[in-house]
Formats: C-alpha cells, sequence, structure tokens
C-alpha cells in the first residue's frame, strides 16, 4: 500500500511538472501560460517537500490561487477598458495577500473571494471562447480548484491533508489544460498529437529512471529519505531534459561550437521548426470568418522574427504558399514572412520614405517597426542599440506621442488591413 501511495504522488509530481515545463517551452511570452506554469511549480515545491521531509508549508499554495487570478485577468481580450487598472491592482496586491496567508491562514478567504469575484466577472468578458465546452470545463475547474484551495489553506482538517494535496493537483492540471486549450484557439494551431508526443517521450524516460532507484531502493530494504530525494531528482532531471530538448540543445551549440553563430542560429530554426510542425492545423483557412483570421493574421504577424512559431499558424494553409510547390516546410514559412511583410510594406504612405509621424502613418509604423525591424517600442535605454536612423526616430516616436494601448489598438486595426490583403491574394 505504501508503495501504490508514492508512485501516486509521484505520479502526479511529474504530470504537474510536465504541463508546467509544456506551458514556458509553448511560449513563455503569454501571460496566462506563465502564470498558470508558475503556479503548478509552486505546488510542485510544496509538494516535494513535503514529500521528502513531510513538512506542511501550506501557506505558499496561496500562490498557485493568485497566479491563476493574474492569468484569467489576463485572458480578457484587451479591448476590455478596465483590463490595464485590474492588472495593476492584481500586482500591487500579490505580495500583501502572500504576507497576511503567512501571518494567519484565515486570511486565505480574501484570496478566494477574489477568485470567485474574478471567476464570475473575467468569463463574462471573454468574448472569444474556443467553444461552449471550453466555458463549462473553465467554470467547473475553476470552482473545484476554489473549492480545494480553501480546504488546504484554510485549517479545518476535515479530509487528509496527503488527499488534498492530490485533488489541488488535479484541479490545476485541469485549469493548466483550460489555459492551454484557450491558448491553442487564439494561436489557431492544434495541440493533441504535439502534447500527446512530448507526455509519451517524457513518462517512458521518467519511468525508466524511476525504475532504477525503485530497484536500488528494493536492494536496500526501504524507501528511506534519501531515495525520496533520488526519486524526486530523476522525475525533475526527466522531464526537464525532455521539455527542453531544444532550448538544451541550443545551449550546448553555443558551448561547444560557440564561434560558428550562424550555423547555430541556422541548427535551432530547424530544431525548432521540426518540433513545431505537429501543432499546424489541416484546415481551410480561406473558410474562416473574418474575426478568425484576423485573429490569426495578428497572431503570425507578432511571430514573424520566430519562423518555429510561425510554422504553426494557419496561415501556412494559404493557397498563395501552398501554390508554391514549396515541399520544404521552412521554405512555406519563409514564403509566408515574406508575403506578411510584402502586405505590410504596402501600408507604407509614401514609397521610399522610411519614416513619418502623420496620421497615414499610424498603421504602418504600428506594425513595421515592432515586427519587421525588431524595435521593443517601450524598453529602457534601448535607443543606442538602434543601427539606423528611421528606427530610432521610431523608437523616440513610441516613447513620447504613442501610449501603449494606443499602439495595441492601432496594430489591431492594421491587422485587418493585412488579413483583407492575404485574402485577395492569388
Amino acid at each position: 500500500m505504501m508503495s501504490m501511495w508514492i508512485i501516486t504522488q509521484l505520479v502526479f509530481f511529474g504530470l504537474t511538472l510536465w504541463l508546467a515545463g509544456y506551458m514556458v517551452a509553448r511560449d513563455v511570452q503569454t501571460m496566462p501560460l506563465r502564470l498558470t506554469a508558475l503556479g503548478m511549480l509552486v505546488y510542485g515545491i510544496v509538494f516535494a517537500n513535503e514529500f521528502v521531509g513531510g513538512m506542511h508549508r501550506v501557506e505558499l499554495l496561496a500562490v498557485p490561487a493568485l497566479c491563476w487570478i493574474g492569468a484569467m485577468v489576463y485572458m480578457v481580450p484587451e479591448s476590455v477598458p478596465w483590463r490595464a487598472r485590474v492588472i495593476r491592482i492584481w500586482l500591487g496586491a500579490v505580495v500583501p495577500l502572500c504576507i497576511l496567508v503567512i501571518i494567519n491562514p484565515w486570511f486565505a478567504l480574501i484570496i478566494l473571494g477574489l477568485m470567485g469575484a474574478c471567476l464570475v466577472v473575467v468569463m463574462r468578458q471573454m468574448v472569444h471562447i474556443p467553444s461552449r465546452a471550453w466555458y463549462g470545463f473553465m467554470i467547473v475547474s475553476g470552482l473545484f480548484f476554489a473549492l480545494s484551495t480553501s480546504m488546504v489553506l484554510v485549517p479545518l482538517q476535515i479530509v487528509a491533508h496527503d488527499w488534498l494535496m492530490l485533488v489541488l493537483g488535479v484541479d490545476l492540471l485541469l485549469l493548466g489544460c483550460a489555459v492551454i486549450w484557450w491558448d491553442t484557439f487564439n494561436a489557431g494551431d492544434v495541440i493533441r498529437t504535439h502534447a500527446m508526443r512530448s507526455l509519451v517521450v517524457t513518462v517512458v524516460a521518467v519511468s525508466l529512471l524511476i525504475a532504477i532507484v525503485w530497484f536500488a531502493a528494493g536492494v536496500d530494504g526501504g524507501v528511506s529519505t534519501g531515495y525520496r530525494v533520488a526519486l524526486i531528482g530523476v522525475t525533475v532531471f526527466g522531464v526537464v531534459s525532455h521539455v527542453f530538448a531544444n532550448a538544451i540543445q541550443r545551449m550546448i551549440d553555443g558551448l561547444t561550437m560557440a564561434k560558428r553563430v550562424t550555423m547555430n542560429q541556422q541548427r535551432a530554426v530547424l530544431r525548432g521548426t521540426a518540433d513545431a510542425l505537429p501543432r499546424l492545423a489541416t484546415v481551410d483557412v480561406m473558410a474562416l470568418d473574418e474575426d478568425t483570421f484576423v485573429r490569426v493574421t495578428r497572431r503570425a504577424i507578432s511571430h514573424l522574427g520566430d519562423l518555429p512559431k510561425l510554422s504553426t499558424s494557419p496561415l501556412m494553409n494559404l493557397p498563395v504558399v501552398m501554390s508554391a510547390h514549396a515541399d520544404n516546410p521552412l521554405d512555406r514559412v519563409i514564403i509566408l514572412r515574406t508575403l506578411l511583410v510584402e502586405s505590410i510594406e504596402r501600408l507604407r504612405p509614401i514609397r521610399g520614405a522610411e519614416f513619418g509621424m502623420t496620421d497615414e502613418w499610424r498603421y504602418y509604423n504600428a506594425l513595421y517597426f515592432p515586427y519587421v525591424r525588431g524595435i521593443k517600442p517601450y524598453g529602457r535605454r534601448y535607443s543606442n542599440a538602434l543601427d539606423d536612423e528611421a528606427s530610432r526616430q521610431a523608437f523616440a516616436w513610441f516613447q513620447s506621442v504613442v501610449p501603449e494601448r494606443t499602439l495595441r489598438n492601432w496594430q489591431q486595426a492594421a491587422a485587418k488591413l493585412v488579413a483583407h490583403d492575404l485574402r485577395n491574394m492569388r
């Protein structure tokens, strides 16, 4: 019985760690994925601490709840007026609420109340949702997560603590799946094949490592504290080494072939594209409704500097791309990137001019400089690194004249124009 309980705990720990890593590897820049992964990682740390030493630090489990609140707020469309204000309030409240829970666990009721309010208000503002099934799944998993979090944080001792930790892990896994489902819908790609492959490879590798440690523990006559540490260690190693295999290989290439920068970049692009191809949705992109087509176009524009991510865009199925007779997927994604850049170039109001500050330039500037030139409009101490006068002028213009919200609105409007141009290409 004890052996089965240990295996059950390791399974939930490994699944939590894998899903958190998979979210980060999928897109570390997407805040809902990043926050959900952070919450799952904190849960994993608390779980590992209890598995090894039996010490209960349940106050840390307020972090997953706060991370989930933040993830939900970031999932609200940027067009909602109160979104930015609520994000600032959430950022300012995270640390004080964590301190209050550490002082007295009953303060967790404040977090639980915020979770309930967030679930009701935010879900009402979700304009673009994958499906009714996703909506119901998010509501149910969110309610169960709030219930399990309350039972863990508030010291009522209704159910055994070990079982509550497992239930909380299940709820976190469900919420993680819901957030990935939402991100997949926004990106327009597919997730099942890619995620299943990653999970199967990770499970096989981790199972073999655990079997070795388990055999050694059996020879010594039991699972001591040292063997528990080893079980946690091999689980972490197995998950990280497979989920972040591409990043690890890039680091190794950088160490062993530091002087061959161009070759390292080419190898990284090839590996990333090959890994991302299972996420490409085989859909008739021309049959998509206008809002969906604009959304996937906006997402594709944001990935102009990342060919592996661009290769998963449904725009890869555009007739003009498919008719190019390029057998190599990398050739097709380069064709798509060229088409997007040409569409953005057609927004330039004056041919031959590099930059302008009048209203007629705003859509071109909003897409060209951040995504084609790679300027970070609101970066700090960035202007000295720009290598041409037009980029420096654009950077100064963004910093002094254009608020972030205005830039996002311009980018959305410009993406509609690019999407219309792509639809009309033959």
